[in-house]
């Protein structure tokens, strides 16, 4: 006890009683410094990159305020503001769902540095960027469901459709499963199928994929959470099946969307489908200011 006292004293000894004042409001500004900076960091990122950024969080939330330090705030500020001109110039929405999760991923791992010439090279080449994922969802939709499988009346045993073509009805064993009295669209981990497939026709009929409220994901949790079997969309119906399987049905009058599913898919067509060609615009696609 004696030492202690004793360090305490030899401490106190060193700054006279106004220097410890002045240090205890020192702190306390920085802190109101801090706190400033904390909600223009808010402010700043909700005015520019929306209400659901996630910059001001992700700085907050790395561990031992790494989030502050110089290289892990750049990458961190980086990748939220790429995620934005990224989806603004709608390029997510053309991807397949493994795609955009592979972009996410590399964007939070190992983001480009977000500065002028990257902004320049990027909106130069974003049209191009939606052309190339645009026709890629489109292939490799049709790619999966060609001579896609299905359970038999036994379950050992495997049947094909689509042979060779995509039909305007046909059986798959997608993504969707029974459990506890209900359907579930297994989209979480890898993306369904069918959501593919609905983004591809979006971009056959329209051009690009509306937001969240039209996609596969959405209209299955309506669908499941009132106990149905059936998800209803623009271009196509699922029924879903407790073996599994799923029939899927095409809009009687979307048949020309499936006839184009059929020929750029399969690369019968090495033009551009005359929907998407008519949303390149480079007005769409060039970063402000650059």
């Amino acid at each position: 006890m004696k030492m202690i006292a004793e360090f305490t004293t030899d401490i106190i000894k060193q700054h006279t009683a106004q220097e410890l004042l002045n240090a205890r409001n020192e702190i306390l500004r920085l802190c109101k410094v801090i706190r400033v900076a904390r909600y223009r960091i808010w402010k700043i990122a909700d005015q520019h990159l929306g209400e659901d950024n996630y910059i001001a969080s992700s700085l907050e939330g790395v561990s031992n305020c790494l989030g502050f330090e110089k290289k892990e705030s750049k990458k961190i500020a980086d990748a939220a503001f790429w995620k934005f001109v990224v989806e603004s110039a709608f390029i997510t929405n053309t991807m397949t769902e493994k795609a955009k999760a592979a972009f996410a991923k590399e964007n939070h791992d190992n983001p480009l540095p977000f500065i002028e010439s990257e902004l320049i090279e990027f909106s130069e080449r974003a049209e191009q960027y939606f052309v190339n994922n645009g026709i890629e969802t489109i292939k490799q939709v049709h790619s999966q469901l060609l001579n896609c499988r299905y359970n038999g009346t036994d379950w050992n045993v495997k049947k094909v459709d689509n042979c060779r073509k995509i039909e305007d009805q046909f059986r798959i064993h997608g993504s969707i499963t029974y459990s506890w009295g209900t359907f579930h669209d297994n989209y979480y981990g890898g993306g369904s199928i069918y959501e593919d497939l609905l983004t591809a026709c979006y971009l056959l009929d329209r051009g690009v994929r509306p937001n969240y409220e039209s996609r596969f994901q959405a209209l299955s949790n309506e669908a499941f959470r009132n106990k149905g079997d059936t998800v209803i969309t623009p271009y196509f119906t699922v029924r879903a099946y407790k073996n599994g399987n799923q029939k899927v049905t095409w809009a009687s009058d979307k048949l020309k969307v499936l006839a184009d599913l059929n020929l750029y898919g399969s690369g019968q067509s090495n033009a551009l489908p005359d929907t998407m060609r008519k949303k390149y615009k480079p007005e769409h696609f060039r970063a402000r200011g650059l």
